[in-house]
């Protein structure tokens, strides 16, 4: 992430590492960004294309603006496997 130093020239023991650690703070509303987000949207395709057959393995999609894990649809009510322990 942009804390972690994936910025040119961004020393990964920088400020932004040691006040956010856990990358939990967006910074791509931060303007002092706003130069790299742009070089960096060059990047991101303007349509998602379809997987390579049998790619499912740890795979986050959208079809339809609906998140799909490996294949299977992320219903709202879905438990977060990290916290509860999976299905």
């Amino acid at each position: 992430g942009l804390a972690t130093g994936s910025l040119n020239g961004l020393n990964p023991k920088s400020k932004f590492l040691a006040a956010d650690p856990n990358e939990f703070k967006n910074l791509a509303g931060d303007p002092a960004f706003a130069a790299e987000i742009a070089r960096l949207k060059k990047w991101i395709p303007a349509k998602q294309k379809p997987h390579a057959p049998g790619s499912r393995d740890r795979i986050l999609e959208y079809r339809d603006g609906k998140p799909f894990w490996e294949g299977k649809e992320i219903l709202p009510d879905d438990p977060i496997p990290e916290i509860s322990g999976g299905k």
